[in-house]
């Protein structure tokens, strides 16, 4: 078997691996993006929880101050009951009054907070439905991502197996190249020759569309010798179709 014969049958091998790898890796990314939205979902939480933990923190002190207040003008007010001098009584009443303002400024900030809380608390509800409906979702996912890892795992093997088998028919030197142009054009190492007009020998590379000198053609047709496209770089073969009606 030519060397051309055997780069063509690699090719057709790597593409095969290359498309059970590409389905493995689509399920694998959309495992990937579904994780992602629920890490992003629950950290959502979290801060909302940390916010609501703040808020709750804040209202139960504006509560505390307000009680504090609260008492001090009720002993205010047992004092102004037991003294006898208004001066100190008007003294004592300004500052009831001072309280009061105080205590009222606190109980509306207070009352905000309380709000604040119902507001939080329902968005927290929310995003926990996000949460788990994700959870479900990431399931579903990663069940799929399984199944798919069984379905190609036995298939997938045996065809690693004979590319492996196949590059070692090869010589290094041709196998490095292959490697090379795959990893440049995604896997599309090789390209077949394309007869534009036969008269004027015109011919061009069916990976780029791009002419292609005739002395490659003719290095292809008389040599074993692996022959690369000048514009793309792609592994050049040409049908045997194509070669038997050249030669005539």
């Amino acid at each position: 078997m030519s060397t051309t014969q055997k780069l063509y049958d690699l090719f057709m091998l790597d593409g095969r691996v290359r498309a059970i790898e590409s389905r493995l890796d689509a399920a694998r990314r959309r495992l990937e993006i579904q994780e992602s939205k629920l890490s992003q979902a629950e950290q959502q939480h979290t801060e909302m929880e940390d916010q609501l933990k703040h808020v709750q923190a804040r209202a139960s002190d504006l509560e505390k101050q307000s009680d504090e207040y609260e008492q001090r003008i009720n002993e205010h007010r047992e004092q102004m009951n037991a003294v006898t001098n208004n001066k100190q009584y008007s003294a004592l009443l300004i500052e009831v009054n001072t309280f009061k303002v105080e205590k009222d400024k606190l109980e509306e900030e207070a009352l905000e907070q309380l709000g604040q809380i119902d507001v939080l608390k329902e968005e927290l509800s929310q995003i926990d439905e996000r949460v788990e409906d994700q959870k479900k979702i990431v399931s579903v996912a990663s069940s799929e991502m399984e199944q798919c890892k069984v379905e190609v795992a036995d298939h997938l093997q045996a065809l690693t197996e004979q590319r492996t088998s196949a590059e070692k028919d090869l010589p290094a030197s041709v196998i490095d190249i292959f490697r090379r142009v795959s990893k440049v054009h995604e896997g599309e190492a090789v390209a077949t020759v394309v007869e534009e007009n036969r008269r004027t020998m015109e011919y061009s590379c069916g990976g780029c569309y791009l002419s292609i000198p005739v002395e490659r053609v003719n290095g292809l047709m008389s040599t074993d010798d692996v022959v690369l496209c000048p514009n793309c770089g792609r592994m050049l073969i040409i049908d045997q179709d194509l070669k038997t009606a050249i030669a005539k």
